[in-house]
């Protein structure tokens, strides 16, 4: 911390915690999710257990910001797109983008039945 001197008074002392706000912190960043690998997994139950443990390595966004765009009525191409960026950045999530992701994500499990 840098040295006060005392003719200053309040002046030093407030420059003195600017600066201290202003140090970087030893902060480490968050861990990145990575997406599952599905082609090495044999297993249906496995796939879709690997999915849901990733989606809940996003946490849920409790804040009232959306940080993705979501249009169901968009179609595939759409939802796919959006889930992709949803892995790249790596945000807290909502349901609806949990559902975008586990779509996205089993979109090649064959054993899955799909329901529209």
């Amino acid at each position: 911390m840098h040295q006060l001197s005392s003719h200053h008074g309040h002046f030093d002392k407030k420059r003195a915690k600017e600066a201290e706000c202003e140090s970087p912190l030893d902060l480490v960043a968050p861990p990145f999710p990575t997406p599952p690998n599905l082609k090495n997994i044999i297993s249906t139950r496995k796939k879709l257990h690997a999915v849901q443990n990733y989606i809940s390595s996003l946490e849920y966004n409790h804040t009232n910001v959306k940080y993705f765009q979501l249009r169901r009525d968009r179609g595939m191409i759409h939802l796919v797109n959006t889930a992709k960026r949803i892995m790249r950045e790596a945000l807290p999530i909502q349901c609806v983008e949990g559902v975008f992701l586990g779509v996205h994500l089993t979109n090649g499990v064959s054993e899955l039945l799909r329901i529209p």
